[in-house]
């Protein structure tokens, strides 16, 4: 199981220790093809063989700049101004 983590995190780079590369890559693929075609509602991905999820939270989750990528080191200044900006 991925670990517990209490402080900013990227989901994307936590759960790529967990899930290889070329999983979680075709899993956005497949993720963006069923959002693309107006779809993202079907279950494309079982997180560590369990948890659903579908397409759009694949997206949001592993999508390099996805709606839930908050945390992730290759996002600029800027970038992390206009996601976290009004926390702080």
């Amino acid at each position: 199981w991925p670990p517990v983590l209490q402080a900013p995190v990227s989901d994307r780079e936590a759960y790529a220790l967990c899930v290889p590369a070329a999983e979680l890559a075709a899993a956005v693929t497949t993720a963006a093809a069923h959002a693309q075609d107006g779809q993202p509602e079907p279950i494309v991905f079982r997180l560590l063989d369990e948890s659903p999820m579908t397409a759009q939270r694949v997206l949001d989750l592993f999508s390099p700049r996805g709606a839930d990528d908050m945390f992730s080191p290759d996002l600029s200044d800027g970038e992390l101004a206009t996601r976290l900006g009004h926390l702080g």
